[in-house]
Formats: structure tokens, C-alpha cells, sequence
């Protein structure tokens, strides 16, 4: 299951082995703040894990491609920034931290990632609806 999925992710890449463990380092694979930070090493691996499974399977493809169209524009910036990465750090840590707890990989939620979520999923369901980001629309590699 998902679970068992984050789970072996998080311990392969914990352990070292890279090769097993979600990388994700395409930007077009949905997690693309998420994966900065991990980049940077700010966001724990099993958080990690649980935010690329999230994703995979439980967003929508407008949902998205729509969070891609800004987030991927924002990411090159951070990668040139220091203070941009620190000033969205907290709230791709808090977003991170609340998929890890649904995804059953953290026992503590985050209020502000639920809040996130709770408003940003729909607003950017909204967004993909009107065509912000078909540019960004590709089939799901891990569907």
C-alpha cells in the first residue's frame, strides 16, 4: 500500500541508496517546492517520500499542472535565492509535513499544511478548469 510505499522509500534513501528512493528532480513530476527544499536538505526524506506518493496518486492532473504553471518559475528563483527559499521554506515544510501525516509517515499534522491544502487544492482545481497550465499536462508516470 501507500504506507508500506513511503515507508521503503524513506528507508532507502535514509540507507544511501538514492537509486531506490524518489528523487524526483524532474519538476514535472508534481512536487516541485517539495523537492527543492529536499534538495537543499531542509525537508526530511520521509516527508518527502510521502509528499512524491501524494502526489502520484491522489492529485488531479488540473490540480497540477495549475500548481506547476507558478511553482516551477518560483523554484528556479529559490535555487538562485537564499532569502526567497527561506521566506516559502515554512510553508512547503508545513504543506510536506501534512501529506507525511496523511500519507501515515508523520504522527504529528501540521495546521498550517491542512489549511494549505484545504484552500489550495480546490483553488487550483478552479485554476485548471480555465486552462492555467495545459502546458504543463502530461500523463502520470506512476499511474
Amino acid at each position: 500500500g501507500i504506507t508500506e510505499t513511503v515507508q521503503s522509500w524513506s528507508m532507502a534513501s535514509n540507507a544511501g541508496t538514492a537509486s531506490q528512493a524518489p528523487s524526483a528532480p524532474k519538476q514535472k513530476r508534481g512536487t516541485a517546492i517539495c523537492t527543492e527544499l529536499h534538495r537543499q536538505g531542509y525537508l526530511p526524506s520521509a516527508w518527502f517520500a510521502a509528499d512524491v506518493v501524494y502526489a502520484h496518486t491522489m492529485v488531479e492532473e488540473e490540480v497540477r499542472a495549475s500548481y506547476l504553471a507558478w511553482a516551477q518559475p518560483l523554484v528556479r528563483r529559490m535555487q538562485r535565492s537564499w532569502v526567497l527559499t527561506q521566506l516559502v521554506r515554512p510553508f512547503g515544510m508545513a504543506w510536506a509535513q501534512h501529506m507525511a501525516y496523511v500519507m501515515g509517515a508523520s504522527e504529528h499534522d501540521s495546521w498550517l499544511g491542512r489549511k494549505l491544502h484545504e484552500t489550495g487544492v480546490p483553488i487550483h482545481r478552479f485554476l485548471g478548469r480555465f486552462g492555467v497550465g495545459k502546458d504543463e499536462r502530461e500523463p502520470w508516470p506512476l499511474r
